[in-house]
């Protein structure tokens, strides 16, 4: 064998060598690439895990008490507020006067000598003297009447006729008209079920059956349904309407309260469904007001047969950019925290606003809006980054209806204020029973509402919308 062909023989076998090293590499490459995704794969499940589980009510749509599961949150650093009234509170007084007394007892010091010098004491009439108010429940709190119609009898035929009870006797039942009305406030803003206000009646003396509970809260419904109806047809005519729903259980089924909140009284609907043919029922095509909601399709999908407006609520947009800024993944974090830079200046000029500085003030608004929209949906970051983004593509202009809009509030906050009764009275009652329940709990939570909108006291309004029913009246008006 020649030089040469020793050399291309070692050439040859390093070359094999070579190409089985080569062969050994890339399946090693093959090998760890495989590892490398499945890693990342796995990175990206701990990671949205990891947000998940620190969602809370402050950046997700979840309600606050969902926060109770949660560990509590680090103490604050300084110094820990005491428990109580702080300094500089104003004071609270007693605002009872003695004319609102139904008794009033005198007391007068006892008859002796000041211990200083020995003198005797005279009435000093031009010093107030001290009052001390006590509530205190009479040995019998509710008065039970029994009305007895006397019967005659015709000698002639022996027909008998008994005497005519009145009206507020014969429709009122059991209960009487104030009794009604605090059997409702009972079970309505007491949350009570109806055993619990058969306990609380027969700790008043009132002896009545679960059953008889059930026909005097049908009764309120009944009285109540002509004001139900008032309200309810003046939301179609309305501007402005603030919509949440929530949902209600019955019989293991599931139904829908709708709240729809006018600036001046509040109509909740309770509904089998959650679709926008509830809003076209309710409101019906004419509606023109400018609804302010979450971002729920139903609405958006009732925008395009009825000629409405759509105010996106900010409150819900600002919860999901914290969860955004809140991301382990450093690229979706600075989108979320970008935007929420952008969020805090809108709001902090928006605040300052006032009639001397309204032109510029909606000029640099304006100029807010278009960098909000422009950042918002250009971004290269993934994961909730980009489904923001794809939002702000869609329905981003829709967030900035308030901008025209002095009067609006850029949050749904008001609907989800007034619908919290219902959900707070959902977890105690578990649900309704039946068509009368769903109409008794929507008359009732409407005009209690209502009422409470305009700070005025729900029990005597209940009370003459019983009477009014018992004796074949007119309902009052709110």
């Amino acid at each position: 064998m020649n030089d040469t062909e020793y050399i291309i023989s070692v050439l040859s076998e390093r070359l094999e060598g070579q190409a089985e090293l080569v062969a050994k590499q890339s399946k090693e490459i093959e090998q760890l690439t495989a590892e490398n995704e499945s890693l990342r794969a796995a990175l990206k499940e701990s990671l949205e895990e990891i947000a998940r589980l620190k969602k809370n009510s402050s950046n997700s749509s979840k309600p606050p008490s969902s926060d109770i599961v949660k560990p509590p949150r680090a103490a604050p650093r300084g110094k820990k507020r005491k428990r109580g009234g702080q300094k500089g509170q104003p004071r609270r007084d007693c605002k009872l006067t003695l004319e609102q007394a139904d008794e009033t007892i005198d007391y007068y010091p006892d008859p002796e000598p000041c211990p200083k010098c020995n003198t005797h004491f005279v009435e000093a009439n031009e010093m107030a003297p001290r009052v001390s108010f006590q509530y205190e429940l009479p040995e019998r709190p509710v008065k039970l009447t029994a009305h007895v119609a006397h019967a005659e009898q015709c000698p002639n035929c022996d027909a008998v006729r008994y005497a005519t009870l009145p009206p507020e006797v014969r429709r009122g039942g059991l209960l009487g008209p104030r009794l009604t009305a605090y059997l409702t406030m009972l079970r309505a803003e007491g949350n009570a079920s109806i055993s619990g206000c058969q306990k609380v009646l027969s700790a008043l003396g009132v002896e009545i059956s679960t059953g008889a509970i059930c026909n005097r809260l049908e009764t309120m419904r009944l009285a109540l349904q002509e004001i139900y109806e008032r309200l309810a047809g003046r939301l179609p005519h309305e501007t402005r309407l603030n919509i949440d729903e929530t949902s209600l259980p019955e019989n293991g089924k599931k139904l829908w309260i709708w709240a729809f909140v006018a600036p001046l009284f509040t109509v909740f609907k309770i509904a089998s469904s959650r679709s926008s043919a509830v809003l076209e029922s309710v409101l019906g095509p004419d509606c023109r007001a400018i609804i302010g909601s979450d971002l729920y399709g139903a609405y958006t999908k009732f925008a395009k047969t009825a000629s409405v407006q759509i105010q996106l609520c900010w409150a819900h947009l600002i919860r999901d950019l914290k969860s955004i800024a809140e991301s382990q993944d450093k690229s979706i974090a600075n989108y979320g925290e970008r935007m929420l830079a952008i969020s805090k200046q809108i709001f902090k000029t928006w605040h300052r606003r006032t009639d001397s500085n309204a032109k510029r003030t909606q000029r640099k608004l304006e100029k807010l809006k278009t960098e909000f929209l422009q950042k918002g949906t250009r971004t290269q970051a993934g994961g909730l980054a980009r489904t923001m983004s794809e939002r702000l593509k869609k329905q981003g202009a829709r967030y900035f209806t308030f901008l025209d809009h002095p009067e609006l509030e850029p949050t749904n906050n008001l609907a989800e204020q007034q619908i919290r009764q219902c959900v707070l009275n959902r977890r105690v009652t578990q649900g309704v029973r039946g068509a009368k329940g769903q109409l008794f709990w929507q008359n009732t939570w409407t005009v209690l509402a209502t009422l409470r909108r305009r700070k005025r006291d729900p029990f005597p309004f209940l009370a003459e919308a019983a009477s009014a029913y018992f004796n074949s009246k007119p309902a009052p008006d709110l």
